[in-house]
This record gives structure tokens, sequence and C-alpha cells, in this order.
């Protein structure tokens, strides 16, 4: 199945969809490892949103962190003075008496942001504006957020992600527009998975082949498959730096 819904798995069904889950245990322990415990969300209110707001909450708690979460809505994100409003409160900013210049410490050591590219460039730019920064403090998403204009947004510099290769992924891009003109459909690269398993089952025990504990070496990455239907991939963290995803951690 092409699906990354974790609760689509049955019997000798196999997810090949990047599971969401564990981009953000990978980005939260992350954060962890560095230092982080008190942690906030910033979400669409979303099922999406709410399903992963529970994986990072748990994954934290596991170290005594603590979490604060904010749903926002379609409404919020499409007025400007609300979401503006909403991201001043949920800061804490206040107004610095102009004798004294320095800033108060954060609420928070670290924000996750869940939500697509067009969600986070919304609200990345008002928690510069209100001095919760990836300056100040950690700023971490998944790979709904590897796209070009978020490593070109000023107020996003600094923050981290969490991401299957990109580089395989460009690789990928690179050929099929040379084959078929055009950008690679969504689903394309996993139609290619797909192709590769089904081809290497030939005179194998399928199962077998397919939970094989060495993993898989597909065109979306390195992927192992379970024999519970859901997959492990390997993820690595990629920093925004200078314009560009700048790998700094693999696993």
């Amino acid at each position: 199945s092409f699906s990354n819904d974790s609760r689509q798995k049955d019997e000798n069904v196999w997810l090949l969809g990047k599971l969401p889950e564990n981009e953000i245990k990978r980005i939260v322990r992350f954060g962890i490892n560095t230092g982080l415990r008190k942690m906030a969300i910033l979400s669409e209110e979303n099922e999406y949103g709410r399903l992963l707001s529970k994986v990072a909450i748990k994954e934290l708690e596991k170290t005594g962190g603590s979490v604060a979460t904010v749903f926002l809505a379609k409404s919020d994100l499409n007025n400007i003075n609300d979401l503006r409003n909403t991201i001043k409160d949920f800061s804490g900013w206040k107004k610095i008496n102009e004798n004294n210049i320095i800033l108060p410490k954060p609420k928070y050591d670290g924000i996750l942001l869940l939500g697509n590219s067009s969600f986070v460039l919304k609200v990345a730019p008002l928690l510069s504006y209100y001095d919760i920064g990836p300056d100040r403090i950690m700023i971490m998403s998944t790979s709904m957020a590897i796209k070009k204009s978020i490593a070109k947004e000023p107020s996003l510099e600094g923050s981290f992600i969490s991401s299957t290769d990109i580089i395989l992924k460009e690789s990928f891009d690179t050929k099929w527009q040379k084959v078929w003109g055009g950008d690679a459909p969504n689903l394309s690269a996993l139609g290619f998975d797909a192709g590769y398993l089904i081809s290497n089952t030939f005179n194998k025990n399928t199962i077998d082949y397919v939970t094989d504990k060495e993993g898989h070496d597909l065109v979306t990455g390195k992927t192992w498959f379970k024999e519970n239907g859901l997959n492990i991939r390997e993820l690595l963290v990629y920093r925004v730096q200078d314009g560009e995803f700048v790998e700094v951690l693999s696993e």
C-alpha cells in the first residue's frame, strides 16, 4: 500500500508511505539529545496535527519534559490579525522598556511546527518577530517542510527538519524529468519501490524477503518492513543554512 496512515496496515499488507510518526520521533529525540526539555507545539487543527502532537508529547514525556500545544484552525491562519495575536500570546512576548534592551528568557527550549510548508511559512516569521525564532530557540519540523521556499525563508535560518535522504529524492526527480519531462508525481517514487520489491520476490518466500532484517535500498531510501505491516525508514536531520538543507545528523 502507498498509504502513510499506520491504521491501514493489515495481515500481509505493508505500508510503503513515509510514516509521519517516525519523523516526529526522530526530530524530538534529536532535540532531547541537544538538551531540549520544555517544548511547544504549533499545529494545524486537523487529524494529522492531533495525531502527531500525541506522538511528540509521549516522546518528550519519557525524559520528564513538558509540552504546551496550540492548534491553529484555518480561520486563524487566514486572518493575519488573529494569527498575530495568537502567536503573541503563545510566545509570552512583552514590549521591552526602552531602557532595558535585554530580552527575557524564552518560555520554551524548542518549538515543533506541525503542518505543510504553507503553514510553516505563515507561522515562522511571526515567531521571529515575537523573539522566539531559531536564533534563540530550536525550531523543528518534518519533511512536509522540505521545500525550496522554506530554505530561503530568513526566519527559518538555523531551524531543523527530519526527513528521508533529500539527495535521493533530487536524483529521482532529475531522472524523471529527463525521461518523462515535468515534475515527478508525489507517488511515483513509491511506484518504483513497489516494482522493485515485487520483482525481487521471484522464487523467494515473500514474507521473509519483505521483512528481511537487512532492509531494502529503495528509491525513497533505506527501508525496513516489519511483520506488523509498518515500515521504518532511515531518517536524517537537516539544518536550514544559507538557503540550503544541510545534513547534521544521520541514523
